[in-house]
């Protein structure tokens, strides 16, 4: 089973990001287009979707939290653009929660997961309550922390599962 991007819900700043990835052949580095286009758009397992979302992620902050961000064309990225409010939302929520690392990473799993999934791209509700509840309940966190530490990228997958919408509780 081949996971891939089905929708355009990243931009092209996406695709920018992969005509400028590098790859290492020995000790040679090399831009190969062939190569990068097969990585960043077809995928075997979730877990080289989080490679390549995370290598994206950062080159995304590094942009556009930078001055370098403000002269490269962001056109793309307004208040319509889905990848864009979803990070909004994330960017936000990170900064209520940098002190805790273990809750930061896995809110950017979390992240990652609605990316990488049509159905919760655009889901921006469902993200704010679950990385809020995660944030808010100590408790859960711990508990995410016991059973979860050696495996933290399933956890995203585990609290949508178990979230609650209407009582807005993630069910242990």
């Amino acid at each position: 089973y081949k996971f891939s991007i089905k929708t355009i819900n990243i931009n092209g700043f996406y695709t920018k990001f992969v005509d400028q990835l590098i790859i290492r052949i020995g000790a040679v580095k090399m831009k190969n287009h062939e190569y990068s286009y097969s990585q960043a758009f077809n995928f075997n397992s979730q877990e080289d979707i989080y490679n390549i979302f995370n290598l994206f992620i950062n080159y995304f902050e590094s942009m556009h939290l930078s001055d370098i961000g403000i002269t490269l064309p962001l056109l793309e990225l307004d208040d319509n653009n889905t990848f864009y409010q979803l990070w909004v939302l994330y960017h936000t929520l990170s900064k209520e929660n940098d002190n805790d690392y273990f809750n930061m990473d896995i809110i950017r799993y979390l992240f990652m997961y609605f990316l990488s999934h049509n159905e919760l791209i655009k889901e921006y509700k469902l993200f704010y309550d679950i990385v809020k509840r995660l944030i808010d309940d100590k408790e859960l966190a711990d508990y995410y922390r016991m059973n979860y530490q050696d495996n933290i990228k399933d956890i995203p997958n585990d609290l949508i599962k178990r979230f609650n919408e209407n009582n807005k509780i993630i069910i242990r």
